[in-house]
């Protein structure tokens, strides 16, 4: 799963001359036993990264179960769900930091 993530960032587009080497840095995959988390700035990124690990599993046998599968942001509400997520017993989520006003 790993090696196929990692194909899959070498082919994203590169910014300003920065290489692959910077797109793997950039897309995160962590994983303890059959626990995973994807982490990257780009939701269409993700989106494609499920796809992947989906069509991989399904070469196996197995599949991702949707009741414990989803996309979200860790500061944000995206598609009407709570920002963060939960993962090894851990809640991951950001918090809004410093003065929110307008500066003069």
């Amino acid at each position: 799963m790993e090696e196929r993530i990692k194909q899959f960032a070498d082919t994203l587009p590169t910014k300003g001359g920065f290489g692959k080497r910077d797109n793997r840095k950039a897309l995160t995959l962590i994983r303890y036993t059959d626990d995973f988390v994807i982490l990257h700035k780009d939701i269409t990124v993700i989106q494609r990264c499920k796809e992947i690990i989906s069509k991989w599993l399904k070469g196996m046998g197995l599949e991702l179960k949707p009741s414990k599968t989803r996309l979200a942001h860790t500061l944000n509400q995206y598609e009407q769900q709570k920002p963060g997520f939960n993962f090894l017993g851990f809640n991951i989520r950001q918090f809004l930091v410093g003065k929110q006003g307008k500066r003069i």
